[in-house]
């Protein structure tokens, strides 16, 4: 499929509001208090992952990349497992964080009458999910910390 930009989608108050419907919604679902942020010095993430969002009515599709450190996905699992979580609980975890994340964007699109698909997220390492960055005209990247 051909990646392309969509206006409508990158002016919407959902898209403009990316952080903090994202922080929100993995807040309810760690139950933490996550907090946007845009201090990102010594960030180191170690693990990626990836999922897109189709806007059906207009044939654009964008992307959402989450990265996060080791010590706060151990955190984050420990909040959520009750447990150190394993690698593979890890990347699970990740992976649902990006469901989460996307799918309380999806509603606010629907709340702004734009209809749009997700697709599966995918585990990436940290260079993958940056050279897809890079080359995505559309995309949002949340550092997890």
């Amino acid at each position: 499929m051909k990646i392309l930009s969509s206006a409508r989608l990158e002016s919407s108050f959902a898209w403009q509001e990316f952080v903090a419907i994202t922080a929100e919604a993995l807040s309810s679902l760690s139950g933490l208090a996550l907090l946007p942020t845009s201090d990102l010095e010594a960030f180191t993430p170690t693990l990626a992952t990836e999922i897109s969002l189709d806007a059906t009515d207009e044939g654009a599709e964008v992307r959402m990349v989450f990265e996060i450190e080791e010590s706060s996905m151990r955190n984050l699992g420990c909040a959520v497992f009750g447990e150190t979580p394993t690698a593979e609980m890890q990347r699970d975890m990740l992976r649902e964080v990006a469901n989460t994340a996307a799918g309380a964007m999806v509603r606010r699109f629907l709340d702004q009458a734009i209809d749009t698909a997700m697709g599966l997220p995918m585990t990436l390492s940290v260079a993958q999910a940056k050279r897809d960055v890079e080359m995505m005209p559309s995309h949002a990247c949340v550092s997890i910390r």
